[in-house]
């Protein structure tokens, strides 16, 4: 991937300093890691990636974070049934692992502006022009949402954290979407 205003490297992602020097004159991070598989047990990938991240944006002084969650990340009351008992069943230790990261931010971060986007199953789809709903903290579907598409295409989501960045929209939040 090449733009002019994209910076793409190669570095150790749980090393704070090697992450530093790459952050340095970045006016923000925008972090769509994320992990292929069952997650063994024990696994602390989100938490211990945001921690580096963190520091890095401190040291450097890098105030804006858009980051990659997913919808499940705990029960509300507004949720439907497939998200708890079918989506979270499958993928339990990957949606705790994604919380522990959004507690995190919540608690430890406030000195950082930070977005946690958390999109519907990801798809390789082309991205589309579709308007996005959005609901701010809310882990998943809103009741309201019933009937709606359960996946949205990576590159919709890569629209919609663009132009978080750009319009600087939802600071300090956590929301849910779908298109």
């Amino acid at each position: 991937m090449q733009h002019q205003n994209l910076k793409v490297v190669k570095t150790n992602i749980y090393d704070a300093e090697a992450l530093s020097s790459e952050l340095k004159d970045c006016d923000l991070v925008l972090s769509c890691l994320g992990i292929r598989g069952k997650m063994p047990s024990g696994t602390s990938f989100y938490i211990d990636t945001m921690r580096s991240i963190t520091t890095a944006m401190r040291k450097t002084n890098v105030k804006r974070m858009i980051a990659m969650s997913s919808w499940g990340t705990y029960r509300h009351p507004s949720s439907s049934c497939f998200i708890d008992y079918g989506f979270r069943f499958i993928i339990a230790r990957v949606l705790d692992s994604m919380r522990e990261m959004e507690l995190f931010l919540e608690h430890d971060c406030q000195d950082l502006d930070f977005t946690v986007v958390r999109p519907a199953g990801l798809t390789d789809h082309p991205v589309t022009d579709k308007e996005f709903k959005v609901e701010v903290d809310c882990p998943c579907v809103p009741q309201g949402w019933c009937g709606s598409n359960f996946s949205i295409p990576r590159a919709d989501v890569a629209r919609f954290m663009l132009d978080t960045a750009e319009s600087y929209s939802f600071p300090k939040t956590c929301l849910s979407i779908m298109t």
